[in-house]
């Protein structure tokens, strides 16, 4: 019973009366967490509470400082309910940014919209009731142990590949330098125990 309320699809917790119609907007699954699949739900209601079929409709969605556009698509067997589906990658605020045109009651023409919604603000004025959450880290619900971050790691993997190039180089050069003294010492030249005394210094450093 929990799990099938933690991982069901969610209805919308805002609601906004915009040309006589009702729109319940919030994410398509919540909990909405990071790194999981989840999108921004649009529900579209007549005045007879009767979901509206057919309509075209874009969901801007901006989060970090970043915005990605996005096409509505309507839900099977779900009359009157569109997502734009993404993936939230990170956790925090998400705001959603619905353009499109709806028909206009009693005549045949079509009223365009464009509407914007914040995550984790309430709503009471304006023909707009109510709220919905924002995007949770994943982290705080991973047991018994955390999984990293894919950024942690392709870090984690960055920082490891420069040290190994960087071992490469010294190993590199500690290979002819070694080479060169041995060529000294056979020839009895005093420079080989300068370039060993080199080599000692190139190896500490990238040591130490």
């Amino acid at each position: 019973m929990v799990l099938c309320a933690l991982f069901a699809t969610s209805q919308a917790h805002l609601h906004a009366t915009v040309a006589n119609y009702t729109l319940g907007v919030g994410f398509n699954v919540e909990p909405a967490w990071n790194l999981q699949p989840n999108g921004a739900s649009l529900d579209v209601e007549d005045n007879n509470g009767s979901g509206v079929t057919n309509l075209n409709f874009t969901v801007t969605i901006t989060a970090g400082g970043k915005s990605k556009l996005v096409l509505m698509k309507g839900v099977y067997g779900s009359a009157g309910t569109y997502v734009g589906r993404f993936l939230p990658t990170v956790a925090g605020v998400y705001s959603f940014t619905f353009d499109g045109v709806i028909p206009t009651n009693g005549e045949n023409a079509e009223t365009p919209i464009h509407v914007n919604f914040t995550c984790g603000v309430t709503y009471s004025s304006g023909g707009i009731v109510g709220a919905f959450n924002c995007i949770e880290d994943l982290a705080g619900y991973m047991f018994p142990e955390s999984v990293p971050d894919s950024r942690v790691l392709a870090a984690g993997i960055q920082n490891a590949t420069q040290m190994a190039q960087q071992a490469i180089g010294v190993a590199n050069n500690a290979t002819v330098l070694a080479e060169r003294a041995l060529q000294e010492h056979n020839t009895g030249s005093e420079s080989g125990i300068m370039l060993l005394f080199s080599l000692m210094i190139v190896v500490a450093t990238f040591v130490f």
